[in-house]
């Protein structure tokens, strides 16, 4: 801009300008498709604003439009921004996928952004029109009404009541309201387990049951839990049950617990009937299958728990001091988990010279089930780091032993 001149940028990057066809429906590069100066102007004589773009190389004008209140400048991507003046006609800026250039775009369309809202707060009063707002005509119900229950008639249908006039504002003539709504199924939460309870399932919409009672590759705090004292957060109630069976099962005599593989048949058949929400309880199962099934569980969390902290975490924290001091770095409720697997872990050891599986077996076999290496691209450094999580599973194990 020159220096005399009342207008001056106030925004601008680099881009390459796109003309849009409407016809085809598609994006098309104008000129050269080379790299131009976009910039948003503000002359302080008027206060008005224009979007203002030209060739890098030849310094040709590809956009000249001044900026109102119906305009639109968004952001399709992060690297391609969509621009409508007043007449409704499109242009497009991309931008280079470098930090640099997509920071700069960022900034650009803050810039965009809210130079158009300020011009539309200027000129809402007057010149947008706009639908009649129905959060202002809508009465706010008094405080006795504002909890009651929808009310039923002796049949089990629902009593419609007939809309406020507000909401009929705008409605469509071809919608009719509702009419004979019954409720045939009904769901609440056991406040003890969090488990859900069902009257009459089949009236619930497909699938819905086999969602609402996953149980695997669900996050923690998602699942019913109870609580158990020793821990700051509930532990996942299958887990608890899981332990329970094991131990029924006399899991801690079974030599190489955890350690060989179930029949996979069997497993899959158990695991199924715990994500539907089934009674496996009393199922006659084999003690592996449920040991694994534990192993499972942890191995198919969306985040594994050892994956939740930085690498670092784990692989400076190979003593027992320092892994019971970092696990304060373990939000809630991953902290706690490992704790309850940690504590399983003791319980199992205790019991080494009969299922020969010590605090080192124990963490040799369970340790590969709390992270994944797939952010390492060195497989060597996911192998060292694999190690250094078998030492601090065991230091974990070792540390709460010494608090019993």
């Amino acid at each position: 801009m020159d220096e005399n001149s009342t207008e001056h940028s106030i925004g601008s990057c680099y881009t390459v300008v796109y003309e849009y066809n409407d016809a085809e429906r598609t994006w098309q590069v104008s000129s050269d498709g080379g790299w131009s100066e976009l910039h948003i102007c503000h002359d302080e004589t008027d206060d008005s604003y224009r979007l203002l773009a030209w060739t890098h190389d030849g310094q040709h004008v590809l956009v000249n439009n001044n900026l109102e209140f119906r305009c639109e400048y968004k952001a399709k991507s992060e690297n391609f921004h969509s621009f409508k003046d007043e007449n409704g006609q499109r242009r497009g800026f991309g931008f280079h996928k470098s930090l640099k250039n997509l920071e700069s775009a960022k900034q650009f369309l803050e810039v965009a952004q809210t130079v158009l809202t300020e011009l539309r707060r200027a000129n809402n009063i007057t010149n947008i029109k706009r639908n009649p707002s129905l959060i202002q005509t809508v009465p706010v119900l008094p405080e006795r009404e504002s909890h009651n229950p929808p009310i039923m008639d002796e049949s089990g249908q629902f009593i419609i009541h007939q809309a406020r006039e507000a909401k009929l504002v705008g409605a469509s003539e071809a919608i009719e309201g509702p009419h004979s709504v019954k409720r045939q199924t009904h769901v609440e939460v056991d406040e003890t387990t969090g488990e859900f309870i069902i009257d009459n399932p089949e009236f619930l919409p497909p699938g819905w049951r086999e969602i609402a009672n996953r149980k695997f590759g669900v996050p923690p705090s998602n699942l019913p839990t109870v609580e158990l004292p020793q821990y700051q957060k509930k532990i996942p109630l299958l887990l608890v049950q899981m332990k329970q069976r094991l131990i029924e099962l006399d899991g801690f005599q079974e030599t190489g617990i955890f350690r060989l593989a179930p029949d996979a048949s069997e497993c899959n058949r158990i695991k199924a009937m715990m994500n539907s929400g089934q009674d496996w309880m009393e199922e006659d199962v084999d003690v592996n299958v449920m040991a694994n099934l534990i192993k499972v569980w942890f191995r198919d969390l969306p985040n594994p728990i050892l994956n939740i902290v930085p690498a670092r975490i784990i692989e400076m924290n190979q003593t027992e001091d320092k892994v019971a001091a970092c696990l304060g770095e373990f939000p809630e409720v991953y902290a706690s988990l490992l704790e309850w697997l940690w504590d399983f872990c003791v319980e199992v050891a205790e019991h080494s010279g009969v299922n020969k599986m010590p605090k080192h077996n124990l963490a040799i076999v369970i340790g590969p089930n709390l992270f994944n290496t797939d952010s390492f691209d060195n497989p060597m450094k996911a192998m060292d780091f694999s190690s250094k999580v078998v030492t601090f599973v065991e230091k974990g194990i070792s540390w709460r032993q010494s608090l019993r």
